[in-house]
């Protein structure tokens, strides 16, 4: 049995065991502003803050600590319903099995006469119905903040089997904490489902039946269509009447949120356009990867979604990835062409030399040239920049006297020969 079913079940059993033990009242019970001033337990009524389906919520305060709490009652016209009662003791019960910072913690529980209550941490604030009726769109980085609230106290009742099944911005309260003026705290845990009025933010398979067994999933959708919402400034599928609206969450297709919101990059709308997937199985898993997701979105705008915004929504993804290669390609030719310009400007230039040969003698009645022809040096023809010594007049031998007194043998000596230790007598 899946955590929906056992949910409905606890449910249904807190309706009998109540019905059980509330009895009708003959005497009518007093209406909400009759109770201001008047006492439950050990709290005081200050002031009507709201009507919700079941009850009329309070502000109020301890009797004896003087703390501010929130005060639930249940409405007059049905303290007399044994099946009221148990639903409204059931969602008190609900309300604090779930711990989380944006889920208002149960305080007390009482039957005061003819009205039951109980009692919460204070919720001082406005919804976030308020907050859409006077601002078209909520801003982006505000939006996301909200829509975060609400999905960590759909995730912490999800981890203990609960699922709201009615998420809606009426049930979102925006309270100051700290530094957070628009800390969340969700409300409507364990109400009946929603009335003709609040239909706009249901999941298709709700939409199919009231009595329909639904999970996790259909807060996933509610919290997708509650950041539709602030997004685009409308909800997905605004309709005229009840029935118009229930029709159009199960035919037709909940319009791109960039066609109201044209400033929310592509990312998060394809996050929002998942959430709110006709079939549940085709939405995210769990809340959790919904927040991841959303999270991943909101980072800086990647080359990719660079390349879609030049190019038309209705594109291939084929087609914008030939684009882009195109342009890369045509980028790195330029690169390359001026890589081998540089190249070609910067080349070194040969060496030159300089000869150092006496220039010869001009001819007679020409200008003599004071300017040494300079060639360029070829390969094995590299020299010393050092000019070479002039060339010196080979030293005569020396001839000892007895070589003169030596007899003529009719033949010259070579001009090359040599005399053994030249220079010194013999």
């Amino acid at each position: 049995m899946t955590a929906s079913a056992l949910m409905r079940c606890e449910v249904k059993m807190d309706v009998a065991e109540h019905a059980e033990n509330v009895a009708i009242r003959s005497e009518p019970p007093a209406s909400s502003e009759a109770l201001l001033g008047s006492s439950m337990g050990q709290f005081e009524l200050l002031e009507v803050e709201r009507e919700e389906v079941l009850a009329t919520v309070f502000s109020a305060r301890h009797v004896t600590l003087g703390r501010g709490v929130t005060l639930k009652v249940l409405r007059a016209e049905l303290a007399a319903s044994p099946e009221a009662a148990a639903r409204f003791f059931a969602e008190a019960r609900v309300t604090s099995r779930i711990a989380n910072a944006h889920v208002p913690a149960v305080l007390d529980i009482g039957d005061a006469g003819a009205r039951p209550y109980y009692v919460t941490e204070r919720v001082a604030g406005r919804s976030l119905e308020e907050l859409l009726r006077t601002s078209v769109r909520v801003p982006l980085e505000r939006a996301l903040h909200i829509a975060r609230g609400i999905g960590e106290a759909l995730a912490a009742a999800h981890d203990v089997g609960i699922i709201h099944r009615d998420v809606r911005p009426s049930h979102v309260a925006l309270v100051s904490r700290h530094a957070d003026p628009d800390h969340v705290k969700l409300l409507g845990f364990g109400q009946p489902p929603p009335d003709a009025d609040e239909v706009a933010y249901l999941s298709p398979e709700q939409c199919c039946s009231a009595d329909v067994c639904v999970d996790a999933r259909a807060d996933q959708y509610a919290l997708g269509a509650v950041l539709y919402h602030m997004l685009a400034g409308r909800p997905p599928l605004p309709s005229a009447s009840r029935g118009e609206t229930l029709l159009a969450h199960l035919t037709q297709k909940v319009p791109s949120l960039r066609q109201h919101a044209p400033d929310v990059s592509r990312a998060i709308e394809d996050v929002v356009e998942r959430a709110l997937r006709a079939d549940p199985a085709a939405r995210f898993g769990s809340i959790g990867e919904l927040l991841d997701a959303l999270a991943a979105a909101a980072l800086p705008v990647s080359t990719d979604d660079f390349v879609d915004e030049l190019e038309p929504r209705s594109s291939p993804r084929g087609a914008r990835h030939t684009t882009a290669l195109a342009i890369g390609t045509a980028l790195a030719i330029s690169i390359l062409g001026v890589a081998l310009v540089w190249s070609r400007a910067h080349r070194e230039v040969p060496p030159v030399r300089i000869s150092t040969t006496r220039a010869v003698d001009p001819a007679p009645g020409a200008t003599p040239s004071l300017v040494a022809p300079i060639t360029p040096l070829t390969k094995g023809s590299e020299r010393t920049m050092n000019p070479p010594k002039p060339p010196t007049k080979p030293a005569t031998p020396r001839v000892s006297k007895n070589a003169s007194m030596r007899p003529a043998t009719g033949r010259s000596t070579p001009k090359h020969a040599s005399i053994p230790l030249l220079g010194y007598p013999e």
